[in-house]
C-alpha cells in the first residue's frame, strides 16, 4: 500500500529519485545563489582597447583554455594567431588538417637554448617555403617541480619579434602529434 499512485501521462519514479532531484535541485541553488541575470537586448562584443589595436597584424594574440577532448589529455591547451586570420583556418588548423612538413623537438633544453633553436629552425622551415610545422615543447613532467618551463614560454616566444613577423597561427597538437606537449605552428606565405 506504500506504493506511490501512477499517472497514465507521467512515468513511474521510485521515492529515491525524488530524494535525489531534491538534492540536486538544492546543489543546483547554492551553485547559481551569487548569479547575476544578463541584461537583456542583444550580447554586446567589446571593441578592442586601443592598445591592443595598436600592436598591429604582426602581433600574435594568445589564448589558453582547459583541453576537455580527451579523458588523457589533462593539460592546458596553447593557442593564438595573428589579426585577420579567420576561423576556418584556425579550425583546420585544431584540427589537423594542414600537413605537417617538419618538426623540431626542444626537450631536455633549457629557455634560452631551446629559444635560440626554435628561431633557426622556424627561419630555415620559412626559407623552405614550409607552411606547417611542429615544435614538441613537452609537458615539463620531467623538469624541476614538475613545472612546463617551455610549454609556458612558447607562446612569449612565438609573439614576439622575430618570430611574430613570420608565425600566422599557433595551437596545440592533436594526440597523435604529442597532445599538449607539441604546438602545430602556421608559417606566413613568404613573397
Amino acid at each position: 500500500m506504500g506504493e506511490r499512485p501512477k499517472h497514465e501521462d507521467s512515468p513511474a519514479r521510485d521515492e529515491g529519485a525524488d530524494a535525489a532531484d531534491d538534492d540536486g535541485a538544492e546543489l543546483f541553488r547554492r551553485a547559481v545563489a551569487g548569479a547575476v541575470p544578463l541584461p537583456d537586448g542583444p550580447a554586446r562584443i567589446p571593441r578592442p582597447s586601443a592598445a591592443r589595436a595598436a600592436r598591429g597584424p604582426a602581433e600574435v594574440e594568445h589564448g589558453s583554455r582547459s583541453s576537455p577532448s580527451s579523458p588523457d589529455e589533462s593539460g592546458e591547451t596553447l593557442e593564438g594567431w595573428a589579426s585577420g586570420v579567420d576561423l576556418k583556418t584556425r579550425r583546420r588548423l585544431r584540427r589537423g588538417e594542414f600537413a605537417v612538413e617538419g618538426s623540431v623537438d626542444l626537450h631536455g633544453r633549457d629557455a634560452p637554448t631551446a629559444r635560440a633553436v626554435l628561431v633557426r629552425f622556424l627561419e630555415g622551415a620559412r626559407r623552405q617555403r614550409r607552411r606547417c610545422v611542429l615544435v614538441v615543447h613537452g609537458k615539463g613532467l620531467r623538469s624541476p617541480g614538475g613545472e612546463p618551463i617551455l610549454k609556458r614560454e612558447l607562446p612569449h616566444w612565438l609573439r614576439e619579434p622575430p618570430l611574430a613577423d613570420w608565425v600566422l597561427a599557433f595551437c596545440s597538437a592533436l594526440p597523435r602529434d604529442g597532445g599538449t606537449g607539441a604546438v602545430y605552428v602556421l608559417l606566413r606565405r613568404c613573397p
